[in-house]
């Protein structure tokens, strides 16, 4: 099976695209751990901080392996 990286897609995004992007995921967090912010043991929310912990594994260590490590943006 041949893996190549796909390199010929966009070159150059707009800047004003990638903070658009990057607000919605944030607002998609946030909404996240707002929501499951009831979802409590004594006081302190179970829920929101696991939801924080696998989004901030997702994003940061997993998907970080599968995408452009040469991009300059």
């Amino acid at each position: 099976m041949n893996n190549k990286i796909f390199e010929d897609g966009i070159e150059k995004a707009k800047m004003s695209y990638i903070i658009f992007e990057n607000i919605l995921i944030i607002a998609l967090l946030v909404f996240g751990f707002l929501g499951m912010k009831s979802i409590s043991v004594l006081r302190i929310p179970i829920a929101s901080i696991l939801y924080l912990l696998f989004a901030f594994i997702m994003l940061v260590i997993v998907l970080r392996k599968h995408l452009c490590t040469r991009c300059y943006y």
